[in-house]
């Protein structure tokens, strides 16, 4: 059997001369050239070989960044290939796009014996540089590979070359901790030990070993030579707790007290790293263990500010340190450590007898105000029981920490102030109590809590607001409950005259009104600042449901609305209409009240015209990013592309982990048409034209038999989609393969002459199905025919008709898929959202524009519901 080497070295030595020029830049040859690849990793050398018999071109590459077929020989140590190529005139000095040489890989994988080979090659450039300046012997000193860097040293190497950012090959063995082939760098008398990168350091900032520190410094690496950032090497070893180079430092005279740019000391390096041994050390020099850093922090303040309790435990110890430092915002050491809810720093503090507990700082807050404020329940209450001051009013708003924990709704803190005498009704600058806190942010159990020890319900704050009002304003009806029950003022007067009521009906919240009427307040209340009453307000801001409840108390109290003086500035044929509403049968009037409530509601919760259009807009751009990425002609359908009734968890774009996003991808290169419909030009035979009979037999092969939306199509899939599931970053899709179909079947509602859908709306429906590759078929069929049948699909028409969708007729559709969803289909699924927007359109189509009103809405999905229910019957009588 013929030797395999002997073999390839013939073999190449014929395709050297043979295939010069031969161009690989095919998809193809890079496919081949990644497999030849592999072949090299895996020692299949019989295969690289008849590779390479085909004529393929030792150059061509094996990688997409340009590594050649030396390069991998190279890299997987196959030298006898190594040793083929080189005979076959590879060149030894290709660069990959990145600046690699096969010498490059050689010494990174260590191969040796194909290093040697290399370096025996007349013209191999020892130097040759990387695209970010990276030598052979800067990878063998990267790797610590000590007999590849003698070798490139023996064969000219320069020890001192250094990076575009100066490192020299000490540097990397000295970074990487390679311990023997830095020691061999620096006795070799040629290394040059002082060589300093661009941000300022030598080896010395870099050892990490107390051997190659000490022979640094024995070789006159400056001791105290400062980097970019100020920090000599002494900052490095105690940031890193390297105990035995920070004492060959020391030993030599290291200075301890030099700053570094940001005024710290090696001292604070390692309180603020955790670095006990350092930090014992250190303390043993003459040190200052009081310097501040340029914000004023002491080495005392790092600590405390992580948590290094052993650290704080140990300086705690020593006479000099000043416990009471404060930093350049006034904060100590014990601030920060409650800040951060350090909690073993805070009790070590506390216990000091040194510690002052109540010191404030700039902004006059107390440890005791920023554990409240940041809800470190045990750190409250260390610092209660060490004897905080309880009720120190800061000196920014006069609170104290019983308005942060107020303010933040920490139940427990607020309950553990209270049981140290904190003052329940404490004011701020504003004139603020706790419960004031409480009741903005809707804090019901604190607002609870301080009620019951005995905080005052109208206590009155600057410009007259009391809990109620801020309550009120914001909407907390929970809170507004407990303060009427406790009772707090309904008709209570701000400086401008403004009652709760005012808030209330202005800002729409008639869960509140609703109270606030019960317990006396007046909704003709007029405000002296503008005259203003709680009714105008209302009537002002469009709060229909707000109005409509002022107005029925008047009612029922015998007010004639139209006689009313407090209501003429209102609208004479509103009054008229509402006073009708009111003397209506109770049932219709709740129907139309709560249909308008449930009509605001779904407002303030995104389903309005502003988010249909903002959501297609994002579905429209979303499609061509899809469209340009993937090459494919596709389209964004179902509800997300429609506007109406996607789960949208805010406007960003987010979609819920329930909802998904519909996309149909369309079969390129395939057209049907539908017997009976189809609108394309007849052709005509012709003997002669072979391309026009091929063309006739095409078409009657595509043409289809249609049946009630379905065209008969064996022997295909009855599942129409691929799903994918999403997450927090990237929404669920369904994926469904669609055929294009020339036109779309008869449909009576586009030629209607009588319909209640827009103008505008039909003629875009007309538009859309005339329009190229519109219809199409997706391979959905009828139950028991699945595999034979599948359907024509109407969702780009579909898509058109939802977007024109008004407000009502958005709410009504999404009311009614949540309804199917969550409802109906709670125990069988038995509904789809497509049988909902069938629902939809016909009653757009049947439903006269002026009874879509907001005040209908609930009428209009019962409507609904018992079309639905009459159609079901209708099929189970079938």
């Amino acid at each position: 059997m013929p030797n395999p080497t002997k073999c390839l070295l013939t073999t190449v030595s014929t395709i050297a001369r043979c295939t010069r020029g031969i161009s690989t830049g095919s998809c193809q040859a890079h496919r081949a050239s990644r497999l030849l690849q592999q072949m090299i990793q895996c020692k299949d050398m019989t295969r690289v070989m008849r590779w390479l018999e085909d004529g393929r071109d030792i150059e061509c590459p094996t990688h997409s960044i340009g590594y050649t077929l030396l390069h991998a020989a190279a890299r997987y140590n196959r030298v006898g290939l190594v040793e083929c190529l080189i005979e076959g005139k590879a060149n030894v000095n290709a660069q990959s796009l990145w600046g690699a040489a096969p010498l490059h890989f050689a010494v990174q994988k260590n191969s040796l014996l194909s290093l040697k080979r290399l370096l025996a090659v007349p013209g191999i450039q020892v130097g040759i540089r990387t695209r970010n300046g990276l030598s052979p012997l800067h990878y063998a000193a990267d790797n610590g590979h000590l007999e590849a860097a003698e070798l490139l040293v023996e064969a000219g190497a320069d020890m001192n070359e250094q990076t575009e950012d100066g490192r020299a090959p000490l540097h990397f063995a000295c970074l990487k901790g390679h311990k023997e082939f830095a020691l061999w760098l620096i006795d070799s008398g040629t290394a040059n030990c002082s060589l300093i990168k661009k941000d300022g350091k030598t080896a010395l900032h870099l050892a990490n070993f107390e051997d190659i520190a000490r022979r640094l410094i024995e070789k006159g690496v400056g001791l105290n030579t400062k980097a970019v950032n100020g920090r000599t090497a002494l900052f490095l070893a105690a940031a890193s707790n390297n105990a035995e180079v920070v004492a060959s430092l020391l030993k030599a005279g290291a200075l301890v007290n030099f700053a570094d740019n940001k005024g710290q000391t090696p001292f604070h390096i390692a309180c603020n790293n955790n670095c006990e041994e350092v930090v014992r050390m250190l303390q043993q020099e003459r040190l200052n263990p009081n310097a501040s850093d340029k914000l004023g922090c002491s080495a005392l303040h790092l600590a405390a500010d992580n948590g290094h309790s052993e650290i704080v435990y140990q300086l705690l110890e020593k006479k000099k340190i000043r416990v009471n430092s404060r930093d350049c915002q006034g904060r100590t050491p014990l601030y920060f450590a409650a800040h951060r809810g350090q909690i073993k720093a805070v009790k070590l503090l506390a216990e000091c007898n040194r510690t002052e507990l109540n010191i404030q700082g700039n902004d006059g807050n107390t440890p005791l105000h920023a554990a409240a404020d940041c809800g470190h329940t045990e750190v409250v209450e260390a610092l209660l029981k060490a004897g905080c001051n309880v009720n120190l009013h800061n000196s920014t708003r006069s609170g104290v920490p019983l308005h942060f924990a107020a303010d933040r709704g920490f139940v427990k803190i607020v309950q553990l102030l209270l049981g140290y005498d904190a003052e329940v009704d404490a004011k701020s600058s504003e004139g603020w109590t706790a419960l004031h806190f409480a009741s903005r942010l809707g804090r019901t159990e604190v607002a609870r809590i301080l009620v019951e020890r005995g905080a005052c319900v109208n206590s009155s704050g600057r410009h007259g607001w009391t809990p109620l009002h801020v309550a009120t304003r914001m909407g907390h009806g929970e809170i507004v409950k407990l303060l009427i029950g406790k009772s707090a003022d309904v008709g209570i007067e701000l400086e401008d005259g403004n009652a709760p009521l005012h808030f209330a009906a202005q800002n729409g919240h008639p869960e509140i009104i609703t109270m606030l009427l019960d317990a006396g307040a007046s909704p003709t209340q007029k405000a002296h600042r503008t005259s203003a009453t709680p009714i105008d307000l209302a009537a002002v801001f469009n709060r229909h449901v707000s109005l409509k409840l002022m107005l029925q108390s008047l009612c029922r109290k015998g007010v004639d609305l139209l006689n009313e003086k407090s209501l003429e500035s209102l609208d004479r044929t509103k009054l008229k209409e509402a006073q009708e509403l009111l003397s209506t049968d109770r049932p219709q009037r709740d129907t139309k009240i709560r249909s308008q409530e449930l009509h605001e509601a779904m407002n303030e919760a995104g389903f309005i015209r502003e988010r249909c259009v903002t959501q297609t807009a994002m579905s429209h751009v979303l499609e061509e990013i899809i469209q340009s990425h993937s090459g494919q002609t596709m389209c964004l359908t179902g509800s997300f592309s429609e506007g109406w009734g996607c789960s949208l968890t805010r406007l960003d774009g987010i979609v819920d982990l329930n909802s998904d996003l519909d996309m149909t991808v369309f079969i390129k290169g395939l057209r049907y048409h539908l017997k009976g419909f189809c609108k394309c030009t007849k052709l005509k035979e012709s003997p002669e034209d072979d391309n026009r009979r091929r063309e006739i037999t095409e078409r009657q092969r595509n043409t289809l038999e249609y049946s009630q939306g379905h065209v008969k199509f064996s022997g295909h899939s009855s599942n129409p989609v691929r799903n994918f599931y999403g997450s927090i970053k990237r929404p669920a899709m369904d994926e469904a393969v669609a055929y294009n179909c020339c036109s779309y079947p008869d449909m009576p509602i586009l030629d209607a002459k009588t319909t209640k859908i827009s103008k505008v709306c039909m003629d875009k429906l007309k538009r859309e199905s005339l329009r190229h590759n519109s219809c199409h078929l997706v391979s959905a069929a009828p139950p028991g025919m699945e595999g034979l049948y599948i359907r024509v699909s109407t969702a780009l028409l579909e898509k058109k008709m939802t977007r024109h969708l008004n407000v009502v007729q958005g709410q009504v559709l999404t009311i009614l898929k949540y309804l199917t969803k969550s409802v109906v289909n709670k125990n069988k699924r038995a509904l789809k959202s497509y049988h909902v927007k069938t629902l939809i359109y016909w009653m757009v189509n049947e439903v006269a524009e002026e009874e879509w009103m907001p005040n209908n809405l609930i009428s209009l999905v019962e409507k609904a519901l018992n079309k639905l229910a009459e159609d079901l019957e209708r099929l189970r009588g079938c």
